[in-house]
């Protein structure tokens, strides 16, 4: 078999003695369960191609020299103790090592391997030893993830425009060298789990203009160093500076971050008005926003879960989309909420599609007696949710009988109502939740699950004091439709359930009139189905 040129085994067991003989003419070798701790001494590999082993007993590549692999790929190796020297492999365009737990050591010689596309190193939790130095003008992609012990970063050496993601997760490097900039096209920058130690990154990270997307998550030590350019850290920017000069960031995940407000404020401004979509602060220890966040025209996702001192949210781009404030204890103020809440056409946010302020305490809501949702879109698929604290109800509700933990509405009769109904408001009381309660509202035609539709809200925290969920369902969804049903998952959280009509005429009287002429006209198709099985009982 001197002439093999592919030898591939994936379930095959071999005993006996240490393997002797391999064919030198093989350009494919994949040998899971390999049996031995080194390939053959004798083993020419020079016209090997790709090399991948998992679940082997290899312990060490030995002598040898690949000079035509393009690549590498050694899994659950668990024996093995080091890459050695592949300065001979100027074609290997792939080296993934993944589950080795005692690779130890990675030679010098890999991080000048012109060719090399992708490097990834995962779940290797005893490397301590990296190329000090990254030379890599092809390299498109490099992943680190598990490398608990891994505490050095190297410098890039040189400009390594094709790079396009850097992802490092769980691991114990504590530094990011300002080099990091010579990633000149990186697109996407991924950070997370870097808990056991402070980790330090450079402001030149952020002024890398082609970065589309950077993740900073679950580093509570992370700070940023070097020169700040353009910004003092404040609520404001300072001096003018080019939007062209700004980086096109789109997403920014910082949740669970350690950053400060001042790096935060300095991040943002680095960012193009017409770039950012979507802003994750999740437990950011921030008192505040910038006050120019409505030049992210293009914004349409905010999270600011649990940022427990903030307190206040200023005015949001018009564009935006959902908002997130869960457990913002100290937040007071959220000048635009009742104009989303009542008078909609007023509010600037005619995209907002989910508003949460649950456990906002401090956050006031007053309650008009009339009208909601006046001027919200008319449109298929046009539904809207609100969810913040307090218990009390409109006036022009309509109440919903509940039985056995039921909530029905039987809106029939709204086919025959006047056109200018735009949609139907559903006013829900919830109490205590524990975290994982979910509330859902289901309408189409009966039966439900064949030809419905489903809206859910997951209450996620444990909440101890009364919280409103608000929606928003179109006339144009509800067209044809027999009945609406809403429940929550234990039967025992909605403590209050009604609804109201939604008219294009945003004058209150108006409304007024027509909602007293629906509840006196079809009062008896409004009951629930329940409630008219007990009469007839």
């Amino acid at each position: 078999m001197k002439k093999l040129r592919l030898f591939i085994s994936h379930g095959a067991r071999f005993r006996g003695k240490p393997l002797k003989y391999l064919p030198n003419e093989l350009r494919v070798l994949v040998w899971d369960n390999y049996p031995s701790q080194v390939l053959p001494p004798k083993f020419v590999r020079n016209q090997l191609r790709v090399f991948r082993m998992h679940n082997s007993f290899i312990q060490k590549l030995g002598g040898g020299e690949f000079k035509k692999l393009t690549r590498m790929e050694l899994t659950g190796c668990n024996e093995l103790r080091e890459i050695s020297d592949l300065s001979s492999s100027s074609n290997l365009k792939e080296l993934d090592i993944l589950d080795c737990p005692k690779l130890v050591k990675v030679h010098k010689s890999v991080g000048s391997l012109g060719n090399l596309v992708s490097l990834m190193f995962w779940r290797c939790c005893e490397l301590r030893s990296f190329p000090k130095s990254l030379k890599l003008r092809s390299l498109k992609q490099l992943f680190i993830s598990n490398c608990k012990r891994l505490k050095d970063f190297p410098e890039i050496e040189c400009e390594m425009e094709n790079v396009t993601t850097l992802s490092l997760h769980s691991t114990g490097i504590n530094k990011l060298p300002s080099s990091i900039a010579n990633l000149s096209r990186l697109k996407h920058f991924y950070l997370k789990e870097c808990k056991p130690s402070a980790l330090s990154l450079p402001r030149s990270i952020f002024q890398i203009k082609a970065l589309e997307i950077f993740y900073l998550n679950d580093c509570p030590k992370a700070v940023l160093f070097g020169k700040n350019v353009g910004h003092n850290g404040q609520n404001t920017a300072p001096i003018m500076f080019s939007d062209f000069a700004r980086n096109v960031l789109e997403d920014l995940n910082l949740n669970g971050s350690g950053l400060s407000q001042p790096d935060l404020f300095s991040i943002l401004f680095d960012c193009s008005d017409h770039g950012l979509k979507k802003l994750y602060l999740r437990g950011m220890n921030i008192d505040m926003l910038p006050s120019d966040m409505a030049r992210f025209v293009r914004l349409t996702r905010l999270d600011l879960d649990d940022c427990k001192n903030l307190r206040e949210i200023p005015e949001l781009p018009q564009n935006i989309k959902e908002i997130s404030a869960r457990g913002c204890r100290s937040l007071e103020r959220f000048s635009q909420l009742p104009k989303i809440l009542w008078q909609f056409n007023e509010s600037g946010l005619q995209d907002l599609k989910e508003v949460d302020v649950t456990g906002c305490h401090n956050l006031v809501c007053d309650v008009p007696k009339t009208s909601m949702f006046q001027g919200y879109p008319a449109g298929n698929g046009i539904a809207f949710m609100a969810a913040f604290p307090g218990s009390k109800k409109p006036d022009s509700l309509h109440p919903c009988e509940k039985n056995s933990g039921v909530f029905e509405i039987d809106i029939d009769a709204l086919r025959n109502l006047d056109k200018n109904i735009r949609g139907i408001a559903l006013y829900v009381v919830f109490g205590t939740t524990y975290g994982k309660d979910v509330i859902v509202v289901e309408y189409g035609r009966k039966p439900l699950w064949s030809h419905g539709t489903r809206l859910c809200y997951d209450s996620r925290d444990s909440m101890t004091s009364n919280h409103v969920l608000l929606l928003y369902i179109s006339a144009i969804d509800i067209e044809g439709i027999q009945t609406i049903l809403l429940y929550d998952s234990d039967l025992r959280v909605i403590e209050y359930c009604g609804f109201c009509p939604v008219y294009e005429n945003d004058e209150e009287e108006a409304a007024k009139d027509k909602s007293k002429m629906l509840y006196e006209g079809v009062d008896s198709n409004l009951e629930s189905r329940w409630e008219r099985k007990r009469k007839n009982s």
